[in-house]
């Protein structure tokens, strides 16, 4: 019997006894509601491998040792790609009190941006993210620091690339190169 309070309530009694916790009508057929009425969510793990010859083994390993009860794969498919069809299914699928968890943040993405484009819709949504390797939980204070810091970062490569952009921009009309859309052509 798993149960999410620390001692022995009249929830885990009864459980003892041959009664079953409650269930939620809806796709969470595996969330519960825990002994002080709290949505018990599902651990939802993402696996992914950039190149078809590699193995998933280690993540998969990892992943059911840590609790995921669903795993979704993205198999030869790069961290860089936004659209991604596992990780898309599994966005939807998510509900409010789950856990994504992954073996190491690169697997869910590349770039500061995208990752924590990812990690603010978890977030609006009530759902949590866990990253094995890193240690990073956001359903713990130090967890939402980490996850605090990492927006500082996605900030600051934001402004770096703006700053690159107006510079090569810059650059490409000293040496005389015509920026923006090119001009209509008008028929005649």
């Amino acid at each position: 019997m798993i149960t999410a309070c620390s001692t022995l309530s009249a929830c885990q009694t009864a459980s003892m006894k041959g009664v079953k916790s409650k269930k939620f009508e809806s796709d969470q057929e595996d969330s519960q509601i825990g002994c002080n009425g709290k949505i018990l969510g599902r651990k939802i793990g993402y696996v992914r491998v950039s190149d078809a010859d590699q193995s998933e083994a280690l993540q998969i390993d990892a992943l059911k040792q840590a609790g995921c009860i669903k795993l979704y794969h993205d198999h030869g498919i790069s961290g860089a790609k936004t659209k991604r069809p596992a990780l898309d299914r599994m966005m939807e699928a998510l509900v409010t009190g789950d856990t994504l968890t992954v073996w190491k943040l690169d697997r869910l993405g590349r770039s500061t941006i995208h990752l924590l484009s990812i990690l603010e819709k978890l977030q609006s949504r009530g759902i949590h993210f866990h990253a094995l390797t890193q240690g990073i939980d956001t359903s713990t204070a130090v967890g939402r620091m980490i996850f605090g810091q990492l927006a500082v970062f996605a900030e600051y490569e934001r402004s770096l690339i703006s700053e690159r952009t107006k510079a090569g921009m810059k650059a490409a009309k000293a040496r005389g190169a015509r920026i923006g859309r090119p001009c209509k052509r008008q028929s005649r």
